[in-house]
């Protein structure tokens, strides 16, 4: 599996010729010895950089997201693969988030913020990658990249030479023609014609794809890989994201050590797994506030009606979130106190958890606002 991952942005090599005369100076002709020392790739120490932007008319500022993973992936004899990754989220409208997870041949461990481990013990299978025709698939691939390059959806050519992690790497950069990319699924008959418009659309976008890779100099190997996606249509709306991959090393040992006092959650089976990580995705996305006005899309959506795509819903200068903890309305004028009992929609949930739709919480007969005025308990007898 790792050979298959790394050796797509290098198959180009195969038939486009160098037209960076240093590239050319430095590397001649690396293709049967990147590929071979690739097909002999076991494990790799390897940090991934993740992005995403878009911004529309809507949306006051632009939702971003950034991640950073650093891993380990080290094949085993069986065909199984351990794997080791952390992951860090910043720069976004996500609250930071921090995690790590290690993956064995029957095991799935996990951590979140440095808190205790947990394991899954896969019941229906073990976790591989392995294919008992690799080679086959390699070759497929090889081909693949080829028909793509002598039909044009993809055009790479050498740039120049860069230090990389104390390196010299030759850069290539690359990039993928949607229009051609269609032509040539078309005739694939991999995608219908239907979807074949939808993807020349895109070039009218003004989409582009593209990237670098860098090829190590003195081993022959593969040192980083990026992909950059950005569609621009005009005006302001535009979406971008991307990521980049440094291998650290190759071929090292990595050492992975599963946490001995782990958790564990017993009689897992693939649909538990899968419950379990979807819940997990929700738990993230509570808390995600995408106009970062203080308060989350869940809460703006299901409790406040604002738009999760302004910070400020009504236009008068001030925040929603702003507005919402003062008691304010965000989606017009004055105090924002459903039931109109004198305790804002704000406090109510928060502070004196009654009914912000209930004038009278506890059925005594007195307002919520005059009990809470006068020290008495507005959810039952009695004073605070």
């Amino acid at each position: 599996m790792i050979r298959k991952i790394l050796i797509l942005p290098l198959i180009a090599l195969i038939i486009m010729p160098f037209n960076s005369v240093l590239a050319s100076t430095l590397l001649a002709d690396p293709t049967s010895e990147v590929v071979d020392n690739i097909s002999e790739i076991k494990s790799v120490d390897f940090n991934t950089d993740f992005y995403f932007e878009t911004n529309s008319e809507k949306m006051d500022n632009p939702f971003s997201l950034h991640t950073d993973f650093d891993g380990v992936i080290d094949e085993q004899g069986n065909g199984s693969f351990d794997f080791a990754l952390q992951v860090t989220d910043y720069d976004s409208q996500f609250k930071d988030f921090y995690g790590s997870m290690i993956v064995t041949h029957d095991k799935i461990y996990f951590s979140q913020a440095g808190d205790d481990w947990f394991f899954i013990k896969m019941n229906d299978g073990q976790i591989s990658l392995f294919s008992e025709n690799e080679e086959n698939d390699l070759d497929q691939i090889k081909t693949l990249i080829t028909e793509m390059l002598k039909n044009g959806v993809i055009e790479y050519h050498a740039e120049t030479v860069d230090y990389i992690s104390g390196k010299l790497a030759v850069r290539y950069y690359y990039e993928i023609n949607c229009e051609k990319l269609a032509d040539y699924l078309i005739e694939q008959r991999q995608i219908s014609n239907t979807d074949a418009i939808k993807l020349k659309s895109l070039q009218e976008q003004n989409l582009k794809i593209s990237g670098n890779f860098w090829i190590d100099t003195v081993e022959m190997m593969p040192v980083m890989f990026t992909l950059d996606v950005v569609s621009d249509p005009v005006g302001v709306a535009y979406t971008k994201f991307g990521f980049s991959v440094l291998l650290n090393s190759i071929n090292k040992v990595t050492n992975i050590r599963v946490p001995e006092s782990a958790l564990s959650f017993e009689n897992y089976d693939s649909r538990q797994t899968e419950d379990f990580v979807m819940s997990s995705i929700d738990s993230i996305e509570s808390s995600l506030d995408t106009d970062g006005d203080g308060l989350t899309n869940q809460d703006e959506t299901n409790i406040w009606k604002t738009d999760i795509f302004s910070a400020d819903t009504d236009g008068d200068g001030y925040k929603d979130g702003t507005e919402v903890i003062n008691g304010y309305n965000p989606n017009g004028k004055g105090k924002l106190d459903s039931d109109g009992d004198g305790l804002s929609d704000y406090n109510e949930m928060t502070i004196h958890w009654t009914n912000r739709f209930d004038t009278d919480s506890d059925n005594d007969g007195y307002n919520d606002g005059l009990e809470v005025a006068y020290g008495y308990d507005p959810n039952g007898p009695g004073r605070w």
